[in-house]
């Protein structure tokens, strides 16, 4: 696991098709996180997810394409991150390349 690089000003939903353990190493890293797996959200359409992450002032992190559909989730929001890593992938490669990243986002918005 890498050292704590977050960015306090950040919170993040982690979509249900990620694992749940995401949430847990981003939290560990320092950063605010919570899963729609195991939460009333589970199943929900994203339209639903989008509305309480909004609420909630949480980027969304997803490996859904559909949030890229700028009209259905219109701005303002704090931010969606669709993760984009072809093929199967270990649970444990894909939360250690999204802390990579965030790092590499450090100090910046993810709004919008």
């Amino acid at each position: 696991m890498q050292a704590p690089t977050s960015n306090p000003k950040w919170s993040f939903l982690i979509d249900e098709n990620l694992p749940s353990l995401l949430a847990r190493a981003l939290t560990t890293a320092g950063y605010a996180a919570s899963a729609v797996l195991g939460s009333r959200l589970s199943g929900k359409h994203d339209q639903e997810v989008f509305t309480y992450a909004r609420g909630r002032r949480q980027t969304i992190i997803t490996r859904d394409t559909d949030f890229l559909k700028a009209a259905e989730f219109p701005v303002p929001h704090p931010g969606i991150i669709v993760v984009r890593i072809p093929g199967k992938i270990a649970p444990d490669d894909l939360i250690r390349e999204v802390l990579r990243e965030l790092s590499s986002l450090a100090g910046q918005s993810l709004a919008d």
